[in-house]
């Protein structure tokens, strides 16, 4: 597997033996990529029971935001995803899909109301 994608083999181990604690997203396009497999093949979500599929919240306490970024460097744009939200926000939940050549991540992020 190292050799298809470039990726040593002391940073494929933790990830083989589902050790890894963190791991980038360029690294898992390329697992991807040398396996022909889509990403929800190799990790799973378990739902919050959080409603991503509206800007609404299901709790009046709560306030949630999407912003999406696109481009060809995935890394840049998980790092831009967290340092971009708006002030008082936390990233919540962040999707990646890859289409027409370039990766294109939605960053869902919430804080509680001020109201």
């Amino acid at each position: 597997m190292h050799q298809e994608t470039g990726i040593s083999r002391q940073a494929l181990t933790p990830f083989y033996h589902n050790q890894s604690a963190n791991i980038k997203f360029s690294t898992l396009a390329n697992i991807c990529d040398a396996l022909q497999v889509p990403l929800s093949s190799l990790i799973s979500y378990e739902p919050s029971g959080v409603n991503f599929d509206s800007r609404k919240s299901d709790s009046k306490d709560i306030e949630r935001v999407w912003e999406v970024f696109h481009g060809e460097d995935l890394d840049q744009l998980v790092d831009r995803a967290h340092t971009e939200a708006p002030l008082g926000f936390q990233i919540e939940h962040v999707e990646v899909t890859f289409i027409h050549g370039e990766y294109v991540v939605t960053a869902i992020q919430s804080r509680e109301r001020s109201d």
